[in-house]
């Protein structure tokens, strides 16, 4: 044999070797699984440096209800699977330095199934506060941004995924 071949033996059992070994090394009961949030807390500082806490909150519901609620509004991110569970926003809570931001419950309401926690994020662009909200899964995919002006939600502006914020569905509040 030359050094040729016994490269290519040597890599080859290694290919055929890793995975067997890899399967029946992790016991069944500590694989990783998938976990189900009940909401987030962000907190810290924006560019201006005023102190920021936004409390989401969410909670379970199954399509029967989903479907139910309001069959006039259009629930982005839902799951059209009978047996999924869909997962719908209970309260926005914006508090910045000190005082309470209301977010009125039509602001989110239709938006389902937000990706926690990396789906929520915070940010600031000249005097407004935007909060995004990243959710649902391939042809359902949206984000969502809360554009805040002092104490109050301007509007909300909504894209698909893929979409840029050109073609930005808006609603003013």
């Amino acid at each position: 044999m030359t050094a040729g071949h016994r490269y290519f033996f040597i890599l080859t059992t290694a290919v055929f070797l890793v995975p067997q070994l890899v399967l029946h090394s992790v016991p069944e009961h500590q694989m990783e699984t998938v976990v189900a949030y009940d909401g987030v807390k962000l907190s810290g500082r924006l560019k201006t440096d005023r102190r920021f806490e936004l409390f989401i909150e969410n909670v379970p519901t199954n399509s029967v209800l989903a479907t139910s609620a309001n069959p006039k509004t259009r629930n982005l991110g839902f799951h059209e699977d009978p047996s999924a569970v869909n997962i719908i926003i209970k309260d926005i809570i914006l508090v910045i330095d000190g005082k309470n931001i209301e977010i009125p419950k039509n602001t989110y309401e239709d938006l389902w199934n937000v990706i926690l926690p990396r789906g929520v994020y915070l940010m600031e662009s000249g005097p407004h506060a935007l909060i995004y909200l990243e959710g649902g899964d391939g042809e359902s995919s949206y984000t969502a941004r809360l554009i805040i002006e002092g104490d109050r939600v301007l509007r909300r502006e909504t894209i698909g995924g893929g979409t840029s914020w050109n073609n930005a569905e808006t609603i003013k509040f």
